[in-house]
C-alpha cells in the first residue's frame, strides 16, 4: 500500500518541514498558472464548459456542412477515424449529412476536451460514433473519431459482427442529467473507479471492479448483459475466462463531473493463438454512488496490420509488444511462462482487493517474511511485521482506492519482476478531502515451495 502525506513522520520539526513544502507547492502552482500557456492549467482557465460546448456545436455543424473552414480548427489540427489519419476535408467531412436521434455532449474543462457520443447520419446510413476533441487557446487541435457502421468487421460468428444496433441505442441511450454539487465525486475518484474496471478485466477478476450488481454494457447499441435476468451476466461477469491478454493503450482522462460520466479508451489484445481480432473502443462509464452503473461504447475491430489507437501512449500499436502476442507467429513469451504470468495477475487481483478492502490479514499472508518496502524519502521498511504495522496505520486513517496498470512482467526462475504505474485515492476516515498519489512501481515476487507467489520487494516513486 502506498503512503499518503498524513503518514509522514510527525513532530515539530516535521510540521515545519511540511509547512515549507506546502509553501513551495503553493508558489509553484502560482507560477504554473502564470507560465503554462500551453498546459492543462491554461486550458481550464481559457475555455470553460460554455466555451467547450460552443466549439463542439460549431465543429459538428461544420462537419454536417462539409466545411472545415466553419470550425475553429488550429493550424496543426490532427484528425483520425478508427485510428487512420484523414486529410482535412475528407472522411466524415464528406460523408456525414446530419446528427441522429441520440446526441450526447460531454465536456471536460480541466483537460480541455469535449466529446459527442451518439448517432450521425451518412445519407440513409446510421452510424454510431464517439468524436473526441481537444481544445487549446480556444481552437480545436485534435479530432478523434470512433465509427461503427453496418457491415463492419467484428467477431467471427456474431450477427451483426460488430454489434451495430442504432435502434438499440435509440431505445436505451445514456440518460441526460446534471448532478447536484453534493452528489459529484472528486475527479480522481471517478478515474480510479473506471480504472478498476480495466484492472478487473486484466486480472480476470470481477470482484476488483467497483460496479453496481446488475450493471449493463451496451456495445455499439447492443445490450450484451442482462440476458439471464441479471444473474451472473452483468458488466463484470465472466472475466475469469475472458479472451484477453492485455488492455493496451489505456486512456482514462476525460471526466465530466457534472454529468457523472467518464470516457475510457483502450485496445483489447487477445490471447496468443486466438482467432478473435483486437477491438479498439471508446467507453462511456455512467457512475452512481461511487460505482459503475452502466457502460455505453462506440468501438471497432481493426485489421491486424493497423496501428491502433494511433494516439499517445501508442502502446496498443502494431507490432504488438512481445509480452502481449496476438498470434502464434508473434509470440515471444515461452509457453511455460503463461501459467506464471496468469498466476501473477491473479495474485495482483487478490493483493489489490485486500488493500481496497482494508484486509490486513490477507495482505500479510501475501507478503514474504523478509519483505522490503522502498518508499520515496523514507527509510526502508524491513520485514513483514514492519510492513503490516505501516499498513495497519494506513487502514486506520484512510479508506483506500488503489489501482495498478502493469506494463511489463518478467519471470526468471523462482522470481518475477513487474513494473507499471499506480494511482491511490485516500479518503480520511475522520473527514476531509480525498488525496491522490500516483507514480511508477517496480516489484519483485518470489515463488514459494508450493508454487504460489508472494510479494518480496516493493519500490515506487510518487508525484502530485
Amino acid at each position: 500500500m502506498r503512503y499518503t502525506p498524513l503518514q509522514a513522520r510527525r513532530g515539530s520539526k516535521g510540521e515545519i518541514v511540511n509547512k515549507r513544502r506546502q509553501l513551495r507547492v503553493l508558489i509553484l502552482g502560482c507560477l504554473m498558472t502564470l507560465t503554462a500557456g500551453h498546459g492543462r492549467v491554461a486550458w481550464a482557465a481559457d475555455c470553460d464548459r460554455a466555451c467547450l460546448r460552443g466549439l463542439l456545436d460549431g465543429y459538428l455543424a461544420a462537419v454536417v456542412k462539409h466545411d472545415p473552414g466553419a470550425a475553429r480548427l488550429a493550424d496543426g489540427y490532427r484528425h483520425t477515424e478508427n485510428a487512420i489519419d484523414v486529410p482535412l476535408g475528407r472522411g466524415v467531412w464528406q460523408s456525414v449529412t446530419g446528427l441522429g436521434e441520440v446526441q450526447r455532449r460531454y465536456l471536460d474543462a480541466v483537460s480541455g476536451q469535449a466529446a459527442y457520443f451518439g448517432i450521425v447520419q451518412e445519407g440513409a446510413q446510421q452510424t454510431i460514433v464517439t468524436a473526441r476533441l481537444r481544445v487549446q487557446d480556444r481552437r480545436i487541435t485534435e479530432g478523434e473519431w470512433y465509427l461503427a457502421r453496418e457491415g463492419d468487421p467484428g467477431l467471427p460468428g456474431s450477427t451483426p459482427a460488430n454489434s451495430w444496433n442504432p435502434q438499440g441505442l435509440i431505445q436505451t441511450p445514456p440518460p441526460e442529467r446534471v448532478l447536484a454539487r453534493g452528489r459529484r465525486l472528486p475527479r480522481e475518484t471517478m478515474i480510479a473507479i473506471v480504472n478498476s474496471y480495466f484492472d478487473g478485466i486484466t486480472s480476470h477478476d470481477g470482484s476488483v471492479v467497483r460496479a453496481h450488481p446488475g450493471c449493463n454494457r451496451y456495445e455499439n447499441g447492443t445490450r450484451v448483459t442482462g440476458r439471464r435476468g441479471g444473474v451472473n451476466d452483468d458488466c463484470v461477469s465472466g472475466l475469469a475466462n475472458f479472451n484477453l491478454a492485455n488492455v493496451a493503450g489505456r486512456r482514462v482522462g476525460f471526466v465530466d463531473e457534472e454529468a457523472g460520466v467518464v470516457m475510457g479508451m483502450a485496445v483489447f489484445i487477445r490471447r496468443a493463438g486466438s482467432g478473435v481480432p483486437r477491438n479498439a473502443f471508446s467507453e462511456w462509464f455512467w457512475l452512481e454512488d461511487g460505482r459503475i452503473r452502466n457502460i455505453w461504447t462506440a468501438m471497432y475491430y481493426p485489421p491486424p496490420q493497423r496501428p491502433v489507437p494511433n494516439w499517445p501512449p501508442y502502446d496498443g500499436n502494431f507490432p504488438l509488444p512481445a509480452f502481449t502476442p496476438s498470434a502464434p507467429a508473434a509470440a515471444q513469451t515461452p509457453a511455460g511462462n503463461a501459467a506464471d504470468l496468469a498466476a501473477i495477475a491473479a495474485f495482483n487481483a487478490r493483493y489489490l482487493k485486500a488493500i481496497n478492502g482494508g484486509d490486513l490479514a490477507t495482505l500479510s499472508s501475501l507478503t514474504d517474511e523478509d519483505h522490503i518496502m522502498l518508499a520515496p524519502g523514507r527509510d526502508p521498511l524491513m520485514g513483514r511485521a514492519a510492513n503490516d504495522a505501516a499498513n495497519g496505520r494506513g487502514f486506520a486513517q484512510f479508506n483506500i482506492v488503489e489501482t495498478w496498470n502493469p506494463q511489463e512482467t518478467v519471470i526468471d526462475g523462482s522470481l518475477g519482476y513487474q513494473r507499471g504505474t499506480f494511482t491511490v485515492v485516500a479518503t480520511p476516515k475522520a473527514g476531509g478531502a480525498a488525496r491522490t498519489t500516483r507514480g511508477s512501481f517496480l516489484r519483485i515476487y518470489r515463488r514459494q515451495a508450493d508454487g504460489s507467489w508472494r510479494m518480496s520487494r516493493d519500490m515506487f516513486n510518487s508525484g502530485p
